[in-house]
């Protein structure tokens, strides 16, 4: 069994602006040359989980898992069930 909590903030880019909110976006003319930290439009994410691993037969695992996201307020629920030989 396995429990996991993570946290973090973003600083996403506002519409038309580039503040490095996107490691894809490089600078272009015009984009300012100096950003604070979390510049932008701040993005809060929190996600919990558990996940549980069962070996009813040798070699043969069944597993289950539950984890809850939060973002920016914005709840999202994730089950997941799976089986398999040999992990």
């Amino acid at each position: 069994m396995s429990v996991s909590w993570f946290r973090y903030r973003h600083g996403a880019n506002p519409p038309g602006v580039n503040v490095g909110g996107d490691m894809g976006r490089g600078w272009k003319k015009g984009d300012s040359k100096e950003a604070r930290f979390l510049d932008g439009i701040v993005e809060k994410v929190q996600t919990t989980g558990v996940d549980v691993t069962y070996e009813p037969l040798w070699q043969l695992f069944i597993r289950a898992g539950y984890r809850y996201e939060d973002h920016d307020g914005r709840a999202n629920h994730v089950v997941r069930f799976s089986f398999g030989l040999n992990e």
